[in-house]
């Protein structure tokens, strides 16, 4: 397992963007929430502990944390 928590600056941004994703909910499009709703997740995000955030982490996204870094490291 990658100790992930060094990138989680990284994991966090994915994290809001995947919450967030205008594209998948058209309420908050046709609402025009956007900036506010990402503001909002950003900051609970980065209150959580890094149990918390790898907890959200998989409840939100079907990879896990090790499959995004892999990820990260190709780009």
């Amino acid at each position: 397992m990658t100790e992930w928590t060094k990138y989680r600056d990284d994991l966090e941004e994915r994290l809001i963007d995947e919450i967030c994703d205008v594209e998948s909910n058209g309420a908050i499009g046709f609402l025009r929430i956007e900036d506010e709703i990402e503001e909002r997740v950003s900051q609970k995000i980065e209150k959580l502990s890094d149990d918390e955030f790898e907890s959200t982490w998989d409840v939100h996204i079907p990879w896990t944390i090790d499959d995004e870094i892999a990820d990260m490291e190709e780009e």
